[in-house]
């Protein structure tokens, strides 16, 4: 059953944590369902100079863990000054963060901070993809119990896609990995 949420845009944070609380136990497909059909209307919560502040750092420290998802989404869209995401947009790489804290039971500030660092290493050689496809690629791969780290979902990805393989292909071949023993 897909559930519908509004709210008034002073009371985003709530949204947020009753948002995470119910995608706990919840698979990819129920996950992934929610995120699209969230009614919601923009990152209000947070104020244009303190998502500027969050735009401009580098990575995230050990107590932003709860910004991951906007901080994700800013850098996602670094090149626009103004740009500040709707909270449907800061929801579907919550959806991920998510998802990949319960699969591979990695801290979200950790797994938002490797992201962005894999972005930039593949950007050095010209490898240009949104963090956002990141994000989903390495959840596909969770998903489907292949053995390793979110680090090590990370080097994997970035030897495929330096070896010259394109992302569909790099994640494809990770899925085929060990699996772990159920």
């Amino acid at each position: 059953m897909l559930l519908r949420f509004s709210y008034s845009l002073s009371n985003s944070h709530v949204y947020f944590l009753l948002f995470a609380c119910l995608l706990i136990g919840c698979d990819q497909n129920i996950v992934d369902n929610m995120a699209e059909n969230t009614n919601v209307n923009s990152v209000e919560s947070i104020n244009f100079s303190e998502l500027n502040l969050l735009s401009q750092t580098e990575f995230l420290d050990a107590t932003q863990g709860s910004v991951a998802a906007t901080w994700l989404a800013l850098k996602d869209k670094s090149s626009d000054s103004q740009y500040i995401p709707e909270v449907s947009e800061v929801a579907i790489y919550e959806t991920q963060l998510i998802f990949i804290k319960q699969k591979l039971l990695e801290d979200r500030r950790m797994v938002a901070n490797r992201t962005v660092q894999i972005r930039d290493i593949l950007a050095k050689d010209n490898i240009q993809i949104p963090l956002i496809t990141l994000l989903e690629g390495l959840s596909e791969v969770a998903d489907q119990n292949i053995v390793g780290t979110y680090s090590d979902y990370c080097g994997w990805y970035i030897t495929f896609r330096q070896s010259q393989l394109d992302h569909q292909t790099a994640i494809q071949k990770m899925k085929l990995l060990r699996r772990k023993q159920s």
